[in-house]
């Protein structure tokens, strides 16, 4: 049930956790890489690129381009609100962008 193709258990069925957060925690502790090279300190440094920040522009900018596919559909009355509607997060975005 834990066990890999070729038989060996996986972290799984060794009571630790598997996948991408294993072999974090790993190299984290110092582990080297996979082919045996030391991991670079800033591959371990998670605020090297900081996100940005939350926005409500990509989600409206979606429901604009709903908004007019549902337009297409049935009226052109909710095509304009659609076009509208992605224009005005495209502006607020990139805004947003621009400005921080």
């Amino acid at each position: 049930m834990n066990e890999r193709r070729g038989g060996r258990p996986n972290r799984a069925g060794r009571g630790g956790r598997g996948g991408r957060a294993a072999r974090v925690e790993d190299r984290a502790r110092g582990a080297e890489g996979r082919r045996g090279l030391p991991v670079p300190p800033a591959a371990l440094d998670h605020d090297a690129h900081p996100l940005p920040h939350e926005s409500l522009a990509p989600i409206t900018l979606a429901a604009g381009v709903g908004l007019l596919g549902f337009g297409m559909l049935t009226s052109p009355i909710f095509s304009l609100v659609g076009v509208v509607v992605i224009f005005g997060a495209l502006a607020v975005w990139i805004e947003e962008m621009r400005h921080g």
